[in-house]
């Protein structure tokens, strides 16, 4: 049981690796990336998305809370990555209608804004 343990974790900690990926040339894997790292992915699909346009971060000034908030063509996605690396998707607002176009999102003290 000893030995277990330290493989486990040994383990666990080499999946965490595998999921970022350095920036180099200007590509972090199949995505340019300015000079950052790729610390994580969550797909369209993993969301239930269909097409993504815009990304805004936001902090929540009361706990430090990181969330990333996602335009979709079928809803807005939150995610938290507080820890970029182990991502959180929090669920996804969904339109009562359909969208002819996507929105853009915009995050301001304790708000998130929908632009049009």
């Amino acid at each position: 049981m000893k030995l277990l343990i330290p493989f486990f974790f040994t383990v666990l900690f080499s999946i965490n690796l595998a999921a970022q990926i350095p920036c180099e040339n200007g590509m972090a894997g199949d995505y340019p990336c300015d000079g950052y790292d790729l610390q994580s992915f969550i797909s369209l699909e993993e969301m239930n998305g269909i097409r993504g346009n815009d990304s805004w971060g936001w902090t929540d000034p009361d706990d430090g809370n990181e969330y990333a908030i996602m335009g979709l063509k079928n809803g807005t996605a939150f995610i938290d990555i507080s820890d970029p690396i182990n991502p959180i998707y929090l669920g996804k607002l969904t339109y009562p209608h359909r969208r002819k176009y996507l929105e853009r999102y915009k995050g301001v003290s304790k708000s998130c804004f929908y632009c049009k």
